[in-house]
């Protein structure tokens, strides 16, 4: 036999939007964050996947520092 599914799929799909929504929220706060590190270097240009790279790992290591406590 089958074994009944755990979530139904309505619950699936409102599960999945949540997901989404946390991940463009997140895109949105490395966009900002990434700027603000652009505009701390006097808006030169020539370095924003280093801006980027460094706002994903300051917000993501919040996030896990976070998880961890």
């Amino acid at each position: 036999g089958q074994f009944p599914p755990l979530l139904s799929l309505e619950e699936w799909k409102s599960l999945f939007r949540k997901l989404d929504a946390n991940f463009y929220g997140l895109e949105e706060r490395i966009r900002v964050r990434a700027y603000q590190l652009y505009e701390q270097r006097g808006k030169r240009d020539g370095h924003a996947l280093d801006d980027w790279f460094q706002a994903e790992a300051e917000l993501t290591e919040r996030k896990r520092l976070r998880v961890a406590a």
